[in-house]
C-alpha cells in the first residue's frame, strides 16, 4: 500500500490538534505532580504528626521499675488505651518494645519497623489484614531504650485522598475537555478559510487567471492570496506572450515556406537550365533564411529564464567567446567586403557562455546584415564602472531614436533598413532577453559615425 506525500505529511489540521494537545496534556501531568506533592504530601504529613504524636505521648508512660531499674512498666490505665484505640473510621492499635524487643504492652504481633533510627520512623506494613501506617518512637526511660509502635489502618487517608483527587482533579479534566472542545471548533473555523480557497480553486477553468477573492478569508493567509495572485498574473502574461511568439512565429515560416515550395514548383516545370538554376539559387537562399530563422526561434527560447539550467552559468571572459567567433566573423566581413574591427579587452561576466556567445552573434549579425554594403562594423569589450560591456557599431542607417523601443520586441524591422528581406527581427529580441536574464540591460544608441550602437552591460564576475 502506498502513501501519497499529503498522507505522510500528515493533514494540517491533524498537526495542529497535536502541537496543541500534546502541551496541555503535559500540562496536566505536570499539574497532578504537583498536586500530588502541594495537596496529597501536606494531607499525608498531616495524618502523620498525629499519628508520632499519640506515639510520643504514649512513651510518657513507659517508666523504670523502682525495684528493677533494668527492665520499664507501662502505666496506661484503661481509660486512656480506650481513648488511644477510639476512632470512628480507622483501627488504631499500639506496641511497647523494652531492651533487647521485649514485650512491655500492646498488640504483640503488630509489624515492626524494618529499620531502628533514634527518634521517629514511619512505614507501612499489613496488620489483621489490612494495610496500616505505622510509627515507631524510639526513646530512652532511664538507661533503658524503649520503643513506642502505634499504627493505624489506611481507610481515612484513602477517603481523603479520593477527596482530594476529585475536588482538584475532575475540575481540571472538565477544564481540559472544554479546550479540547474549544480547539477542535475553533480549528474547524480557522480551516475554513482554506476550505473556501479551494472551492475557489476547483471551480475554476483552465484559462482562468482573475484573482482570487479574499473575502471571508482570514487575514493570515491574505499574504497567500496575493502570492497566488502574482502568480497568476505572471502565468497569463508567459501564456499570452507565448501566444503571441507562436502566432508571429507561424506567420514568418509560412512565408519563406510558401516561397520554397513555389520556387521548388516552377523550377520542377521549367525546362530552361538557366532558369532552373536560377530558381534553384532562390530555393537555396530562402533555405538559408529559414534555417536562419529556425535557429532564432531555437535560440530565443533557450534565452527564456527557464530554457537553461542555472548550472550551466560559469566564471567566462567576453574577450575569449569573441575571440573564439572572431575568425568566422572575419570571414563573412571579408565576403560581403566589411571592414571589421575588433576591440577586445578582458571583460569577466558568470552566466551561460553559450547563450552570451549567441548574444554576440546576433548583435554581429544585425551589423553585417543592417549596416552599410562595404562598410565599417566594430566590436569591442571590456569594463566601465564596474561592468562588463559588449558593444557593436556599425555605419549604416542606423535606427530612428523613436523606434529604438519597439526595435527589441519579437520579429520587428524598422521600415526602410536595407536587410528587410533577409532579416527576421528577433536578432535584438535575443539579445535583450539573454541580457536581462544574466542581469544586465541592452543600451541602443547613435553611432560615432551615424549608425548604431548597441551596447550590453552586464555585472562583472565577482571573481574578476
Amino acid at each position: 500500500m502506498t502513501t501519497s506525500p499529503a498522507d505522510a505529511e500528515g493533514s494540517l489540521r491533524s498537526r495542529l490538534l497535536h502541537r496543541l494537545l500534546l502541551p496541555l496534556m503535559l500540562a496536566l501531568v505536570v499539574d497532578a505532580v504537583l498536586g500530588h506533592f502541594l495537596l496529597l504530601h501536606p494531607l499525608n504529613q498531616a495524618y502523620d504528626t498525629a499519628l508520632a504524636d499519640s506515639a510520643a505521648a504514649l512513651a510518657r508512660h513507659v517508666r523504670p521499675q523502682e525495684n528493677s531499674p533494668g527492665t520499664s512498666a507501662f502505666d496506661l490505665s484503661a481509660e486512656g488505651e480506650e481513648m488511644l484505640r477510639s476512632d470512628h473510621i480507622d483501627e488504631v492499635h499500639f506496641l511497647v518494645l523494652g531492651p533487647g524487643d521485649s514485650f512491655i504492652a500492646g498488640d504483640p504481633l503488630l509489624p515492626k519497623p524494618p529499620r531502628r533510627e533514634s527518634g521517629t520512623n514511619f512505614y507501612n506494613g499489613d496488620f489483621g489484614g489490612k494495610p496500616v501506617r505505622a510509627v515507631a518512637f524510639i526513646t530512652r526511660s532511664g538507661a533503658n531504650e524503649v520503643t513506642v509502635i502505634v499504627a493505624e489502618t489506611t481507610r481515612k487517608r484513602i477517603e481523603a485522598i479520593w477527596e482530594v483527587a476529585l475536588g482538584v482533579g475532575l475540575p481540571q479534566v472538565v477544564l481540559a475537555l472544554v479546550v479540547l472542545v474549544v480547539v477542535w471548533f475553533g480549528l474547524r473555523s480557522g480551516m475554513a478559510s482554506l476550505d473556501r480557497l479551494r472551492l475557489q480553486l476547483q471551480g475554476r477553468a483552465a484559462g482562468d487567471m482573475g484573482p482570487l477573492d479574499p473575502s471571508g478569508v482570514v487575514t493570515e493567509l491574505h499574504p497567500l492570496v496575493e502570492a497566488f495572485d502574482g502568480l497568476l498574473t505572471r502565468l497569463d502574461a508567459a501564456s499570452s506572450a507565448q501566444v503571441r511568439f507562436l502566432a508571429n512565429a507561424a506567420h514568418q515560416l509560412r512565408t519563406p515556406l510558401a516561397g520554397l515550395q513555389a520556387q521548388l514548383e516552377l523550377a520542377i516545370e521549367d525546362d530552361d537550365p538557366d532558369a532552373r538554376k536560377a530558381r534553384l539559387l532562390n530555393c537555396r537562399e530562402a533555405t538559408l533564411r529559414t534555417a536562419r530563422l529556425v535557429n532564432q526561434l531555437l535560440a530565443l527560447s533557450a534565452a527564456e529564464p527557464d530554457g537553461r539550467q542555472a548550472a550551466a552559468w560559469q566564471d567566462g571572459d567576453l574577450k575569449d567567446i569573441l575571440s573564439q567567433r572572431a575568425q568566422e566573423w572575419v570571414e563573412r566581413a571579408i565576403l560581403r567586403n566589411i571592414d571589421l574591427g575588433l576591440e577586445l579587452e578582458p571583460a569577466p561576466f558568470r552566466g551561460d557562455g553559450l547563450l552570451i556567445g549567441e548574444m554576440a552573434a546576433n548583435l554581429v549579425d544585425n551589423a553585417f546584415v543592417y549596416g552599410r554594403p562595404a562598410g565599417q562594423v566594430t566590436v569591442r569589450c571590456g569594463q566601465c564602472d564596474g561592468q562588463t560591456f559588449l558593444e557593436v557599431e556599425d555605419d549604416g542607417p542606423g535606427i530612428p531614436e523613436a523606434q529604438r523601443k519597439l526595435a527589441v520586441d519579437r520579429f520587428y524591422r524598422a521600415a526602410g533598413t536595407q536587410g528587410v528581406g533577409i532579416g527576421s527581427g528577433l536578432g535584438l529580441s535575443i539579445v535583450d532577453e539573454i541580457a536581462r536574464n544574466h542581469g544586465g540591460r541592452l543600451l541602443l544608441e547613435g553611432g560615432s559615425q551615424g549608425g548604431l550602437r548597441a551596447r550590453v552591460l552586464l555585472p562583472a564576475s565577482k571573481s574578476s
